[in-house]
């Protein structure tokens, strides 16, 4: 997984939960495989791939909301931040 220096700075701050990496890893090791897709156009990334997102827990049972784009085999995370019980709730029903 590629997570940019300025990211990982950010998702590190109060103000987006001070995730670290050690959790986004956690929540794409606990995550069941599914994934959601957000098709709006200011997500995509600037070669035009969709933004994929999923909520998982990390080992502490932490609920996160993670964001990231595929490129090839590479995974480069675009955010991870504290999941909200209704975004929880969207991810559920979008990938039933």
């Amino acid at each position: 997984m590629i997570i940019p220096e300025p990211i990982l700075a950010k998702i590190g701050t109060a103000s987006h939960g001070n995730v670290s990496r050690r959790e986004v890893e956690e929540c794409f090791f606990n995550n069941a495989g599914r994934y959601a897709t957000d098709t709006r156009p200011e997500h995509r990334s600037h070669g035009g791939s969709p933004t994929y997102w999923f909520v998982a827990e990390t080992n502490h049972r932490r609920l996160l909301k993670i964001m990231f784009v595929r490129d090839g085999q590479d995974i480069h995370l675009k955010s991870a931040y504290p999941a909200a019980v209704h975004v929880a709730e969207l991810f559920n029903r979008k990938t039933k």
